[in-house]
């Protein structure tokens, strides 16, 4: 495996993480109607 793509997976699962922990935080602060969006 070349080092673009291991540089490319690892920023693309760290990217995921904190958008999962963003939508967490959303729903937990406006309700479940904001969880519409996924």
């Amino acid at each position: 495996m070349g080092y673009w793509i291991a540089a490319l997976s690892a920023r693309s699962t760290g990217e995921s993480g904190w958008l999962l922990i963003g939508v967490t935080g959303m729903g937990a602060m406006m309700g479940v109607s904001a969880l519409w969006i996924v």
